[in-house]
């Protein structure tokens, strides 16, 4: 998977996202950066399962012999 691959992904989980679970309607200074580290933590989430998907396809773990 190509870095422009990732970036695109990661956009795409955003969006959908943030329409799934919009922002809170606060002026609360606190609850914006967590419900922002939210989608961020959930994004990671993804993209590393979509890594490891990914890795799973290209690559022989059947072969691999650890020392």
């Amino acid at each position: 998977m190509k870095i422009k691959d990732l970036t695109e992904y990661k956009s795409f989980i955003e969006k959908q996202l943030k329409q799934t679970y919009p922002g809170p309607k606060t002026n609360e200074f606190i609850v914006m950066p967590r419900y922002n580290n939210m989608i961020e933590s959930i994004v990671e989430e993804y993209i590393l399962n979509k890594l490891i998907k990914t890795a799973r396809k290209t690559c022989d773990f059947d072969s691999v012999t650890l020392s």
